[in-house]
């Protein structure tokens, strides 16, 4: 999957404590990461050059909803 059109979008209900919209965002990221694990980058390093492992070549959007628009699960849209 190289098409610059894919993007990822999150909807997590703004109602949950932070905590659980914390977890369920990284949950998330997991598996997304596991789908698509093509578009788990290289690991980079920051300014005082320690490593962070496999940043996500993908945008991924974090939106807010409620308990009557919010999906839990990975949507992918865009080319495959």
């Amino acid at each position: 999957m190289n098409d610059p059109d894919v993007k990822c979008v999150m909807v997590i209900d703004s109602e949950l404590p932070i905590g659980i919209i914390a977890n369920a965002s990284a949950i998330l990221g997991i598996t997304l990461g596991k789908h698509i694990p093509e578009k788990v980058g290289n690991d980079v390093l920051d300014a005082p050059r320690k490593t962070h492992l496999g940043i996500i070549t993908l945008p991924v959007v974090m939106l807010k909803g409620d308990k009557e628009h919010t999906y839990l699960g990975i949507a992918i849209h865009g080319g495959k």
